[in-house]
């Protein structure tokens, strides 16, 4: 998977969205981390080791949150429609917060 085939706007089926652009940029409104809610500006890339996830976010600015917010995001799809997605508390559950591109 390449940053131009990532870039562009998801969603979530909650309403949250999350646009990744092709400069390494980001802006996110209303995704669901566990119990509170990400949004703002931030940076994105692939991520190089794979351990914890696919893809790293780093939002310079979350209401709510202190300083900088990390999270991992991982891939699945296909190169053409791919999807983003984490897991919402214990990975073992298998809840998926799930975005779609649009």
């Amino acid at each position: 998977m390449t940053v131009a085939k990532l870039a562009g706007a998801y969603v979530a089926a909650d309403g949250g969205r999350l646009q990744l652009f092709d400069d390494g940029t980001l802006q996110a409104e209303g995704l669901n981390q566990d119990d509170s809610l990400l949004s703002g500006p931030g940076r994105w890339s692939l991520a190089a080791d794979y351990d914890t996830g696919d893809i790293r976010l780093t939002f310079t600015y979350a209401p709510g949150h202190l300083g900088a917010v990390g999270e991992e995001l991982n891939i699945t799809g296909t190169s053409e429609k791919p999807e983003l997605y984490w897991y919402l508390g214990d990975a073992d559950s298998c809840d998926l917060h799930l975005l779609t591109r649009m």
